[in-house]
Order: C-alpha cells, then sequence, then structure tokens
C-alpha cells in the first residue's frame, strides 16, 4: 500500500509465523535516522521454533549474513547485512523461540539510559513486565516489556563496551 505518499509499505508472516513489514521509500528518508541512541532502535531479534529456517528465509529474501556464537545454555545467531564487515554491520539476532513464550516473532529492543527506570515508567504507564531488568554480561541491563495494547519490546542500557 502507499504510505501517504512517502513510499510503499507491505505487511508479511514468514514460514514460522513471525510478522513483518517492508518499506520502499518514495519521498520518506530512506531508513532509521537515528539508532543506537538513548530512546532508539537499538537492535531486533527473531525468536522462531527453528532459527536456521527462519535465518535461510531472510538470507533469501534480504541477503542477510548470520554467525553463530554461544551463550549461556543456547546458541545465538548474530544477523548481519549482506555486504560489508559482519559485525560493523550486524543488527540484530535469531534464537530458539523458548516454551511459554509469545510466539514466532519479533522483538525490537530499545537504548535506555536506565532500564530500571524503563520498566517503572511502563508499570505507570499501564503496560506490562515480562521480564524484569537482568544484567547480562558482556551486553547491558536487559528488560522485556509490553504496551497496554500487549505489544512486546525490549529494552537495553548497553555495556559500555558494547556501546
Amino acid at each position: 500500500m502507499q504510505v501517504m505518499g512517502e513510499g510503499w509499505m507491505a505487511q508479511f508472516t514468514d514460514q514460522q509465523g513471525a510478522r513483518f513489514a517492508v518499506l520502499q521509500p518514495g519521498t520518506a528518508q530512506s531508513g532509521l535516522e537515528k539508532t543506537s541512541e538513548d530512546n532508539t532502535l537499538v537492535w531486533v531479534e527473531l525468536h522462531v521454533p527453528d532459527p536456521v529456517a527462519g535465518i535461510g528465509f531472510y538470507r533469501t529474501l534480504f541477503g542477510w549474513r548470520s554467525q553463530e556464537m554461544q551463550a549461556p545454555g543456547m546458541t545465538y545467531r548474530v544477523l548481519s547485512l549482506e555486504h560489508g564487515d559482519q559485525q560493523d554491520t550486524s543488527f540484530g539476532g535469531v534464537a530458539a523461540l523458548q516454551e511459554g513464550g509469545h510466539g514466532a516473532s519479533w522483538v525490537p529492543y530499545f537504548a535506555v539510559a536506565d532500564a530500571d527506570e524503563t520498566v517503572r515508567k511502563t508499570e505507570d504507564n499501564g503496560g506490562s513486565v515480562l521480564m524484569p531488568a537482568a544484567d547480562v554480561p558482556d551486553v547491558g541491563k536487559i528488560a522485556w516489556l509490553a504496551d497496554t495494547a500487549g505489544a512486546v519490546f525490549a529494552v537495553l542500557k548497553p555495556n559500555p563496551r558494547q556501546a
């Protein structure tokens, strides 16, 4: 569909049930103006039953690359753009859907100055805490939240070495 003369947008569902959208810019910006600063998008994470199949789908669609890394109790796959340095172009990850999770989905992570304060503000404004703020070694402090409509998102106070 056309988006008020700013470009074209389409929404899809991948083969495992995760919803996503694409934008073909017209007069609109071609991407995000700011990222990785407080209160902006810093990371996206795909949670699906079969991470390898999920990566294959998006590799075929967008050319994305992935690199495996071991995390406590799991293999985590970091996504990066098709071209350029793999670490410099990384923007997200893929993890196996956990039992009791919210179904296959993309989860946006927003950088924040204070994860605990963001959790408090979420609760004060009618949102839900799905996972309280917790320190993740070599990453930072993360919390999973839901807005008043139930949309899941996460916040991250990056470890200074990761910022």
